[in-house]
């Protein structure tokens, strides 16, 4: 779980009415901000191959996510025994339950999904 860090409630009547406005869609945002989930899970990791393979991966975060990204991504040297490229991936559907992710390269990913 990501550590949530909420911004302060602060307000100053200035008495203008401009920057009185400025500040009550600044307090909005704030609340918004203060309200985004702050779960998220580690997923892998896992091991593609190439040509598109779509893998379908439990998130357990009992709800469908709002975002997710590959953190750590490795490939298998190619033949001249380099490493090139990296992880394309991109998500094929989600839900409450899962989340399924295609790589269109062969590589190992580890996923953090919010």
């Amino acid at each position: 779980m990501i550590p949530k860090t909420r911004l302060p409630a602060k307000s100053e009547h200035f008495d203008d009415r401009p920057l009185d406005s400025l500040q009550g869609a600044t307090n909005e945002a704030r609340q918004v901000a203060n309200q985004a989930p702050i779960t998220s899970t580690i997923v892998g990791p896992i091991t593609f191959t190439s040509g598109g393979q779509s893998i379908r991966l439990e998130h357990k975060l009992q709800r469908q996510p709002v975002e997710w990204t590959a953190i750590d991504t490795t490939r298998p040297p190619n033949s001249l025994g380099t490493y090139d490229g990296f992880g394309a991936f991109r998500r094929v559907a989600w839900d409450s339950l899962t989340i399924t992710i295609a790589s269109y390269f062969s590589c190992t990913a580890t996923f953090r999904v919010a």
